[in-house]
């Protein structure tokens, strides 16, 4: 984390033109990009990322009610309009979700000039080599590129149904295929070796 001084506190006045928002024209598509962003990450096994509750989420932290009184301030020179500003908090929320999933590697490099802001604090949210994947890849490439990377594995292919089937905890995969918890944590490592080699190619 660092100090938050150079970042703006929250503008309350903005709740003004939240409230007067027509929520019924937004939220639809809204939850249509959340339900894009779930559906990329369950691929590589985050499976908990509800839609719903992710445009909610969105709409706290716009409204600066989020946990511990966390806030995203609308930036009008960048998001002009409410529907791309309140995507790209989803955005960051995932990437987030991702990064506490898999712990970030000492090499991974922040791109991400708009954290989520907690009071005076910013936490750092760099992004990992697979969230990079996840952001430039649309679905179908995202999960042709993953199949070519684990072909002949065969561990690795099993685990990857998987997570297409919604399991990706170590112990509901060791349940699923019948491998020792060891196995299928090795194997996840050596699957997040090759996600790193996939956006290195």
């Amino acid at each position: 984390m660092i100090s938050n001084e150079s970042h703006e506190k929250y503008s309350p006045e903005v709740r003004k033109e939240l409230d007067a928002t027509n929520w019924e024209e937004i939220w639809p598509r809204l939850l249509k990009y959340a339900e894009s962003r779930a559906r990329k990450f369950r691929l590589l096994g985050i499976t908990d990322l509800d839609p719903h509750d992710l445009v909610a989420r969105a709409i706290a932290l716009a409204y600066g009610t989020g946990p511990n009184k966390s806030y995203r301030n609308w930036n009008k020179q960048k998001y002009q309009d409410l529907t791309h500003f309140l995507i790209s908090v989803i955005k960051s929320i995932t990437s987030h979700t991702y990064d506490q999933f898999y712990p970030i590697q000492k090499d991974s490099v922040s791109l991400d000039a708009t954290p989520v802001e907690t009071g005076e604090l910013v936490p750092l949210s760099p992004k990992s080599p697979e969230t990079l994947l996840v952001e430039e890849t649309d679905y179908l490439k995202l999960k042709q590129s993953i199949q070519e990377a684990i072909k002949g594995d065969e561990e690795l292919e099993l685990i990857f149904v998987c997570f297409e089937d919604g399991i990706a905890k170590p112990r509901e995969i060791s349940a699923e295929t019948g491998y020792e918890i060891e196995k299928v944590n090795n194997a996840l490592k050596r699957l997040r070796r090759k996600m790193k080699n996939l956006l290195k190619n």
